[in-house]
């Protein structure tokens, strides 16, 4: 779960250490969801949420949920990062 005004910085460094690894995996199960979508780096949007830490982060993390399964399908487990 994201913001924006970190796509260049906060996942630009997940993306160069931790979350290669998952993108370079046999599931590639890297789910990445701001508040406004992106190509590069591929950020989902969570459209309708807003952007603070209360309820539209609640918000976001249940559209997160929403995206994985529907892409990932169905995992036993799931890690979400804010």
């Amino acid at each position: 779960l994201t913001y924006h005004k970190n796509y260049g910085t906060k996942i630009a460094g997940v993306l160069s250490t931790w979350g290669e690894d998952v993108r370079n995996s046999a599931l590639d199960s890297l789910v990445l969801v701001g508040d406004k979508a992106s190509k590069d780096p591929p950020i989902l949007p969570a459209k309708g949420c807003g952007n603070d830490h209360n309820d539209q982060l609640v918000c976001k993390a249940g559209v997160a949920l929403q995206l994985a399964y529907q892409r990932l399908g169905n995992f036993s487990w799931v890690f979400m990062v804010d």
